[in-house]
């Protein structure tokens, strides 16, 4: 059995669901700039209480070991090719379409094929550059982006746990992305798991040092999934993760140039649904900023090493609709065995239970 975790950003709310969430204060002793009234005007000043001495800012030389090829199953020549198995998946779409049971090229998945900047799964173990020690060097990018996750550091690698096929990180793990935006409409999904959650599950703040203007972080703030924009303020979700199995985390991003939209889903369910001013600080006035999984800043006010594992990681750089949302978060849920969990369309029925998960009109 797999276990899941995931982010979102860019999808429009729920069907009938809306929330007024008022922004939270996050306290770091930092004039800042005027804000609306519903968003914080600081950011926490606590310092966590253990955190890596460094960040490496080297990328890894190792290539990783090339994954075996999708060709077609050998058939005897004479015979007929059987019309119960198709080929072998070759993109997202069709990942996700075999595993919630729809006909290939009917899900309109493929429309956002485009701006899938980064698809991270760890049950893919070719993807997986990793020692004896199983200690992660690189892990690949199954989109079509040619970025992947890395890290030339020994002791800043994670661990591979190919018990549960997910990554395994103890608070002084960090892999670095280049060439992936926030400050743009985007939808994450995280599948996470952990006995004690906290910490940074990904950010797009400064390569090394403190955190700083224009930082992003999506983390675990009091065992709850929380995002923090620099200076400005931050939204913390309502329920808190799950100790015992692997949860689902969606985080939507939708960019409007002033008062920008922001959504977080758990496990399916709709926790946040407000408005910021989330480019106040931009990601442009990072000194040196790339996108992080599993560690933000030395002085994040929050502990920003992740406790915990990571599964599977989805950034599309786009609004997506509810339905899409809606099947991508099925597809996690079951690959990753926590359907009876999770309720991907938010109709109050579990996915296991659920005649249609991606349907909030059927149960």
């Amino acid at each position: 059995m797999h276990y899941v975790l995931l982010f979102l950003f860019g999808c429009e709310p729920a069907s009938g669901i809306s929330m007024a969430v008022e922004v939270q204060d996050s306290g770091i002793p930092v004039e800042p700039s005027a804000a609306p009234a519903a968003e914080p005007t600081s950011q926490p000043s606590a310092e966590p209480s253990s955190a890596p001495t460094s960040e490496p800012t080297a990328e890894p030389s190792a290539t990783p070991t090339s994954e075996p090829s999708q060709a077609e199953p050998t058939t005897d020549p004479t015979s007929e090719p059987s019309q119960e198995e198709p080929p072998p998946p070759i993109d997202f779409s069709d990942f996700v379409e075999d595993e919630v049971g729809l006909e290939r090229g009917t899900s309109g998945l493929d429309t956002i094929e485009s701006d899938l900047t980064l698809w991270l799964d760890a049950s893919k173990t070719s993807t997986i550059t990793k020692d004896n020690d199983n200690l992660v060097s690189q892990w690949d990018n199954r989109s079509d982006f040619a970025d992947h996750a890395t890290q030339s550091e020994l002791s800043a690698r994670p661990i591979y746990d190919g018990s549960d096929q997910m990554l395994l990180f103890n608070g002084g793990q960090v892999l670095f992305v280049e060439n992936q935006s926030v400050d743009i409409s985007t939808t994450y999904f995280v599948v996470y798991k952990g006995g004690g959650p906290v910490g940074t599950l990904f950010a797009k703040s400064n390569r090394s040092g403190n955190w700083s203007r224009g930082g992003k972080s999506f983390f675990i703030r009091n065992g709850k999934y929380t995002t923090d924009v620099g200076w400005v303020g931050y939204f913390t979700a309502n329920s808190s993760v799950s100790t015992t199995s692997a949860s689902i985390a969606t985080f939507v991003h939708q960019e409007n140039g002033v008062q920008d939209g922001f959504q977080i889903h758990y496990n399916g369910n709709l926790e946040i649904d407000s408005s910021w001013e989330y480019t106040k600080h931009a990601e442009s006035e990072l000194n040196n900023g790339i996108f992080k999984i599993g560690y933000t800043s030395n002085n994040f006010p929050e502990n920003s090493g992740l406790q915990g594992k990571i599964a599977e990681m989805i950034k599309i750089d786009q609004n997506i609709d509810d339905t899409l949302r809606m099947m991508i978060h099925s597809y996690l849920a079951s690959k990753w065995g926590i359907a009876a969990e999770v309720d991907s369309d938010g109709d109050g029925t579990t996915d296991d239970s659920d005649t249609n998960p991606f349907d909030p009109a059927v149960q």
